[in-house]
């Protein structure tokens, strides 16, 4: 084939690829006509198909359903944050960990105890006892330095010797106790001395070979120093209650002990 018979085929292609062209372009256009139709044509969404709003009933019933589960969610968390509190205290047990915060606590406020005969009616109580008791051997001991020679008789009749000087540690021994007994310093050991004296007198004096019960006498005899021994036994052993210098001085070891972390 020459030439010229190949640039006529090329003529003849050339108008029906511009055919095929125009027909494509026209295709195109119904397509996007009908595509812009249907959804002109296209219906609305009907009651069933859109969810209404919840009115103010139902906000009311789901507020409380809210609440409770963010009520639920944090008694959750309570209860696991108590738990690991626990589980933290129990190790802490095991190991014998002592925090800082506790540690510092039992060192703030220290307490300091306080006995019975330290309180009010105690020492109320004891005061008035060591008051009377004071007083009565306060007279005793009085009588016995101004009125000596009854007593050096007494002393030298039970056979004790050096009669004269024992007459002035007994009056000196017995002032001494009284003055001890009312303010209260050295209790213990006043009221020791005091029964112990009131029993040397009981049965080398006041007892003897003879009835104790003298007719046209109220009592018998030696019941006042029986009285005493008894208040001597009890100062002993219960001290002198919070009114007096034995309770200061032992308040103030006790709070000594306590700043010095003894």
């Amino acid at each position: 084939m020459g030439p010229q018979a190949q640039v006529r085929d090329e003529d003849a292609a050339e108008p029906a690829q511009g055919q095929v062209t125009a027909a494509s372009a026209v295709q195109e256009g119904e397509r996007v006509q009908a595509t812009a139709r249907s959804e002109q044509t296209r219906p609305l969404p009907g009651p069933e198909q859109t969810r209404p709003l919840p009115g103010p009933a139902e906000q009311e019933v789901a507020r409380p359903e809210a609440q409770q589960r963010e009520a639920g969610q944090r008694e959750a968390e309570q209860r696991e944050a108590e738990q690991r509190a626990r589980e933290r205290a129990e190790r802490d047990r095991r190991l014998g960990t002592v925090h800082p915060e506790e540690q510092q606590a039992d060192v703030v406020a220290p307490t300091i105890p306080k006995p019975t005969t330290d309180r009010f009616a105690g020492s109320v109580g004891l005061f008035v006892l060591r008051l009377v008791t004071a007083a009565l051997v306060g007279v005793y001991g009085f009588q016995a330095l101004t009125q000596r020679q009854p007593v050096i008789d007494t002393v030298a009749r039970i056979g004790v010797p050096q009669a004269n000087l024992v007459s002035w540690g007994f009056a000196g021994l017995l002032l001494l106790v009284a003055l001890m007994v009312l303010f209260g310093f050295g209790t213990r050991v006043a009221g020791f001395v005091m029964a112990a004296l009131a029993v040397v007198s009981l049965v080398f004096v006041k007892w003897g070979a003879f009835n104790p019960f003298r007719a046209g006498q109220a009592g018998f005899s030696g019941d006042i120093d029986l009285l005493l021994v008894g208040i001597g036994w009890a100062l002993l052993f219960v001290g002198a209650g919070g009114w007096s210098l034995d309770a200061g001085m032992r308040r103030s070891r006790a709070k000594s002990k306590l700043d010095n972390g003894l």
